[in-house]
């Protein structure tokens, strides 16, 4: 039978949420299962007018819990859905919540009051406390970065969020002590740079599916084109266009990208900047359609649209991505992802690799697109 996994993926405001969330719905589609994303609900109706930070503000308690009980109504039906959706399908998939509903109990009242607001708000939807936990099969609670990464802390990338520093890292605490009990609770913090904060939550992930690891660290080969036929592992072929736009600011790198795989598309916002030497922010993001196309009018003039078929597969253990361009054309190139940059690369047999551009500039994505008319 196809196999279902629901996480909840959490943390303090700026814990970097967003940008993982879409390398993890990323690098699990690659591995070959299907992706599906409960939105954030707060945020959602917030944005759409709901007014639980006034209410918050001025201490209405009743409101709060009017409110925060249609939140947690509405991510449980939005959970529901996705996992309906998912068992349509009939294939391996992945769940990730936008944070989960035991979430909630942080913006309650402290103590034992807000224990029993809380159960009370379980019980109006059928749960306890146990069940709430019962609905992830694994949790991933982010630090946020006004907790060891000050420097990093920005609410920019959020218009529902608006909290200082202090009460950031008051509410990354509440967040992390209402998971406090679920059986695989994970919790990441700014203990490495966001690089590798990142790659600890991917593998937090993997581990909870159960599939290897997909690293961070590339080497990249050019080959001749492959023959598929003749491949003799499985591997997952992914539509990929990618655009890259005119920065908003000096020093700013930003692109779209659409990936299809099958009938589905996922489009990404991504944007590098660097703020000091060898240091770099980057933030990406899951858009909709809509708003891809309306930024595909931004584009860079002098980068044409990269586009190119990705074929994902495993080999003695090792990820690697097979990336066949259309444009530009007559280009191969084979990337692998490791633990450490030196560590030795087991090559698959059955690709013909003409010589390693792991450092060639020329082979970046975003000078490539300098040459496509």
């Amino acid at each position: 039978m196809a196999k279902q996994v629901v996480i909840a993926l959490t943390g303090g405001p700026c814990a970097g949420k967003t940008t993982i969330l879409s390398a993890i719905s990323q690098k699990v589609a690659n591995a070959g299962w299907d992706v599906y994303i409960v939105r954030e609900v707060a945020t959602r109706l917030i944005e759409q007018g709901m007014r639980l930070k006034e209410a918050i503000a001025v201490k209405n308690v009743r409101l709060i819990l009017e409110y925060e009980g249609r939140i947690i109504q509405c991510s449980l039906e939005d959970l529901r859905t996705m996992k309906w959706c998912a068992w349509q399908e009939g294939r391996d998939a992945l769940i990730i919540c936008d944070r989960g509903i035991p979430d909630v109990r942080a913006y309650l009242s402290p103590g034992d009051e807000g224990s029993d607001q809380y159960r009370f708000l379980l019980r109006e939807v059928g749960l306890d406390e146990a069940s709430a936990f019962a609905l992830y099969d694994g949790v991933i609670k982010l630090t946020t970065a006004a907790d060891g990464a000050e420097e990093f802390y920005t609410l920019e990338n959020n218009l529902a969020r608006d909290e200082s520093p202090e009460e950031a890292r008051r509410l990354d605490r509440a967040i992390q002590k209402a998971y406090l009990g679920h059986p695989h609770l994970r919790v990441i913090d700014n203990s490495t740079d966001f690089e590798g904060k990142k790659a600890r939550a991917m593998q937090e992930v993997f581990a909870l599916l159960g599939i290897p690891v997909p690293y961070e660290i590339e080497r990249k080969y050019l080959i001749d084109p492959p023959v598929f036929e003749d491949f003799p592992v499985p591997y997952r072929a992914v539509e990929i266009e990618q655009i890259y736009l005119l920065p908003s600011v000096q020093g700013e790198s930003v692109r779209i990208r659409q990936r299809t795989i099958g009938n589905s598309s996922t489009h990404y916002l991504t944007k590098k900047r660097n703020v000091g030497p060898g240091t770099r922010i980057e933030t990406e993001e899951i858009i909709g359609w809509k708003q891809y196309i309306e930024l595909c009018s931004l584009r860079d003039p002098e980068r044409g649209i990269i586009r190119k078929r990705r074929y994902c597969f495993l080999w003695e253990n090792q990820y690697f991505e097979l990336d066949v361009f259309q444009s530009p054309d007559n280009v191969c190139l084979l990337e692998v992802e490791l633990v450490d940059i030196s560590a030795p690369v087991s090559l698959p047999p059955f690709v013909a690799v003409k010589r390693e551009v792991t450092d060639n500039d020329a082979f970046s994505n975003h000078n490539m697109a300098l040459v496509v008319q």
